[in-house]
């Protein structure tokens, strides 16, 4: 046994073999592993340090590994105070791809109402137009009180007394039925009872304050309309009539009297106005003068009058 020692004492009497020996056993190891980290956690190295600590210091073995130990700490903290660039980076990017993406939206909805903005004033500016061209105030202003008897398209007449007074009584109730259908009650025969104090306000209003009609031309006689003198009332199946509608074309006059063209609109084959006729197709046309009545202020007709083509 003494031998065996004194024989591996003698492989290794030189010191500077045997270091040189373990720093290529080491090395050799080193390349073998993935990351310098690891190595300093081998314990075969701590053993190695501690069988060397004797060794000398400039150029030994020792002064090499704690260079290596010392480079592969430097190299672990650098790595750990480098900024975590990846993450950094993609977190950034994420960031500036939302403000992008709010900006762009933004931007998109901006351009979205200015262009909504700009084709609802086109729009409204061209419905403005037409709606003046078509609905003139100084044209449409005699409409309420013509288009109910433009509807049954009396015959003309020159004053109230010479025009036909059952079109004048179907003008003034159809209107006031028009107006004021819902408080009426119904009879027992299915016929809507209207009171003709009603249907005199009403022809009051269309024809003047001294307007008044004569009921009379309905008793005993069958028709459309029944009058009720016991109750003052008039009797009426409330069905719809096929009627004109019409559109002012011209009006004329100064003053407290006005002449007032008016182009009549057949209704189509389901009794609705047929409002495409255009200036030359007009079923006929007719002149109204209308009149400011002294005592209420107010237009009413006066007169029917043919137009001349």
């Amino acid at each position: 046994m003494a031998s065996k020692n004194k024989g591996k004492n003698t492989q290794y009497s030189d010191r500077g073999s045997y270091n040189k020996y373990m720093l290529e056993e080491e090395q050799l190891r080193r390349s073998s592993l993935p990351d310098d980290d690891l190595l300093l956690d081998d314990p075969d190295i701590e053993e190695h340090q501690v069988r060397s600590k004797n060794a000398p210091a400039p150029g030994s073995i020792k002064e090499k590994m704690e260079q290596l130990r010392k480079a592969a700490d430097e190299r672990r903290k650098a790595k750990e105070s480098l900024p975590k660039l990846e993450e950094t980076f993609d977190g950034q990017l994420k960031t500036k791809t939302g403000r992008r993406k709010g900006v762009l939206a933004l931007g998109i909805a901006i351009c979205t109402f200015a262009l909504i903005g700009l084709v609802t004033t086109v729009y409204l500016a061209a419905s403005g137009i037409t709606y003046l061209v078509k609905n003139n105030p100084a044209l449409t202003r005699y409409d309420d009180i013509i288009a109910p008897v433009a509807y049954f398209d009396p015959a003309p007449f020159e004053t109230l007394e010479g025009a036909d007074a059952e079109t004048l009584i179907y003008i003034c109730l159809w209107e006031t039925l028009t107006v004021n259908n819902e408080k009426y009650e119904i009879s027992d025969n299915g016929k809507t009872v209207v009171p003709v104090a009603d249907v005199d306000e009403t022809a009051q209003r269309i024809f003047g304050s001294g307007a008044r009609l004569d009921y009379s031309i309905f008793e005993g006689k069958e028709t459309d309309i029944d009058y009720i003198p016991d109750s003052n009332t008039l009797e009426v199946f409330n069905t719809g009539i096929e009627g004109f509608t019409h559109k002012t074309l011209k009006v004329k006059g100064h003053g407290n009297e006005k002449e007032v063209t008016v182009g009549y609109i057949e209704p189509d084959s389901y009794g609705i106005p047929d409002e495409t006729q255009k200036k030359d197709e007009y079923a006929k046309k007719m002149i109204y003068i209308v009149k400011k009545d002294d005592s209420t202020g107010k237009w009413y007709v006066s007169a029917v009058r043919k137009a001349d083509d």
